[in-house]
């Protein structure tokens, strides 16, 4: 189902692998990334519903109390500004990914062939076989140029040495500022400038686009919202080693606080994304519906039933499922063990009362006055006892417990319970 109160928020919060989000009091959806948060450390997923024709225009942002020049220093020399002050506050994002692809992108780019560069000559580093994935970052301006306060924001292909970059200008100190990236398939620009921007991905094949599938399922009703689209955070070990050589220099600086293995690349309290409220809408799991580990779902997308594996949630009708199919088994095994444990009883019931029987009609032994070492015992004639069969109960068939029960798919509208979707099937 879409998200349309802070409840559903919460509700989808509650999943394994979700993403820290938050809605704002216009309904905007806003994805939230900090120091040491499970989206910082992970990474994460997150599943909208948008618009075919309009664009993807996201709006990125920083905040920090009391303000942001705490955490964001700004420089005195303008000449060497853009290369002596430091990156200090990154993260790391994607779209349109499949599962494995973005399994794949955890641990950093992956090195290729030559054949895996779209420009073998400009590519300063080593070709990558893995889907681009971009760094947004925050650097402090100098401040000898009228302003009180500038700052500049970045953005870069992971894995590629150039950055494009715009500024934000302020006379006064700010707690919170944010800009627009508008993403329109290959073109890619600063909502503020009408120029591309210079983003080269030599390294790669290819740049990473936004797609948006169209969802054919016919118990979804909303015509308006009707592609999905996937967003992806990278956790920080993504980026970490391939923005030290290129952004940072490490090489060079090896005294930059973020030139640490362990860095967190972020110094002010927080980093966020929105999602407008009138081109996206979060999807979230049924409100009757119970928190569970991998399930699987399903949707159709461009005409192809997709199974989504996602890895907290089932509908009600899949958790009911699941749950009647584990009683069902749980009552045959206890009549099994009744059903043993009765007729146990009545063998040794059996047993007992024959040995009983014998015991009462087995004959003394005569000793004779007159004998010999060989026959001082007379043979007793043993009577001999007919034991009639227990006709109690009919005899019990093997029972066979039901496999376990495989819980039914579901395709309620779009609901896909988990933000990360399996699209490995997808075409």
């Amino acid at each position: 189902m879409i998200a349309e109160t802070k409840e559903d928020i919460e509700r989808y919060m509650n999943l394994v692998n979700s993403c820290d989000v938050t809605m704002d009091n216009e309904g905007n959806i806003i994805l939230l990334y900090s120091k040491n948060s499970k989206t910082m450390r992970n990474g994460c997923s997150i599943d909208f519903v948008t618009k075919k024709e309009s664009p993807i225009l996201l709006e990125f942002g920083i905040q920090n109390k009391p303000n942001l020049i705490t955490c964001i220093k700004n420089h005195t020399d303008l000449l060497r500004a853009d290369t002596v002050i430091p990156i200090d506050n990154l993260l790391s994002f994607t779209f349109s990914l499949k599962n494995d692809e973005f399994e794949q992108l955890k641990n950093g780019p992956k090195e290729g062939q030559d054949n895996d560069c779209s420009n073998k000559l400009e590519c300063k580093g080593k070709c990558l076989k893995n889907k681009v994935f971009y760094s947004i970052g925050w650097k402090g301006w100098a401040n000898n140029i009228g302003l009180e306060y500038a700052f500049v924001y970045i953005i870069n292909p992971v894995g590629e040495g150039g950055y494009d970059k715009g500024m934000i200008e302020s006379t006064k100190l700010l707690d919170k500022t944010s800009f627009n990236v508008l993403f329109n398939k290959e073109v890619f620009r600063f909502e503020s400038k009408d120029n591309p921007l210079d983003l080269f991905t030599y390294c790669y094949k290819e740049r990473q686009k936004p797609i948006k599938w169209n969802i054919e399922n016919r118990t979804y009703k909303d015509k308006s919202y009707n592609n999905l689209f996937t967003f992806h955070i990278l956790p920080v070990n993504a980026m970490r080693t391939t923005v030290q050589q290129f952004l940072f220099k490490c090489e060079k600086d090896s005294t930059n606080e973020s030139c640490k293995e362990n860095a967190l690349l972020i110094k002010c309290d927080k980093m966020f994304i929105k999602f407008d409220k009138e081109h996206f809408k979060l999807l979230v799991p049924p409100k009757n519906n119970k928190i569970l580990k991998s399930t699987t779902s399903t949707i159709k997308i461009n005409g192809n039933t997709t199974e989504n594996t996602n890895n907290e949630t089932k509908t009600t009708k899949d958790t009911t499922e699941s749950s009647s199919g584990i009683g069902v088994i749980i009552i045959i095994v206890i009549i099994i063990i009744i059903m043993v444990l009765f007729i146990s009883f009545l063998i040794w019931l059996f047993v007992f009362q024959s040995t009983k029987k014998e015991e009462t009609n087995t004959p003394r032994l005569i000793y004779s006055k007159n004998y010999s070492s060989s026959t001082n015992v007379a043979e007793g004639d043993y009577t001999s006892i007919k034991h009639k069969s227990y006709s109690g109960s009919a005899p019990t068939k093997d029972v066979k417990p039901k496999k376990g029960h495989k819980t039914s798919k579901f395709a309620a509208g779009v609901t896909v319970p988990d933000t990360v979707v399996d699209r490995s099937k997808r075409k």
